[in-house]
């Protein structure tokens, strides 16, 4: 191998050194610092669109959705004040006749029925009677 040991005296550490005094092991541990950091931002910017899709009051890319009214709990999660509404506008409408129980800070949102089985039978069972000649 072509390469030297030497010991790094304000660090305590072993760096090796590569091809006539090419600090290598110093060099690639600062590239995987700034790696390292450049991914934690990424993460946070990814943790943070997850957060606002998630409160997001336009929340409907859900398979079986049902809406209620909500207001945001002091650790940021939704808490349901009422419903279950089976559609936006009616849980709006029952929000906007409620407003001045639920405060101004209160909005409809949707929640996904996926892993409930018996919302999800009663849910196809209601799209199937929807739809020309169904419930026969």
């Amino acid at each position: 191998m072509n390469h030297e040991s030497e010991k790094d005296p304000q660090a305590g550490r072993t760096i090796l050194t590569w091809h006539g005094g090419i600090r290598a092991g110093k060099c690639a541990y600062a590239d995987l610092q700034a790696e390292n950091t450049r991914l934690r931002q990424e993460l946070e910017q990814a943790r943070g669109m997850v957060a606002r899709v998630a409160a997001s009051e336009n929340n409907e890319a859900t398979m079986y959705p049902y809406w209620g009214v909500v207001k945001n709990s002091p650790s940021g999660h939704p808490v349901m004040l009422a419903g279950v509404f089976f559609s936006r506008e009616n849980a709006q409408v029952h929000l906007e006749a409620r407003r001045y129980g639920y405060g101004k800070k209160a909005y409809v949102y949707c929640f996904s029925g996926h892993h409930s089985l018996e919302y999800r039978q009663l849910y196809d069972a209601s799209k199937a009677l929807q739809q020309p000649g169904g419930g026969e």
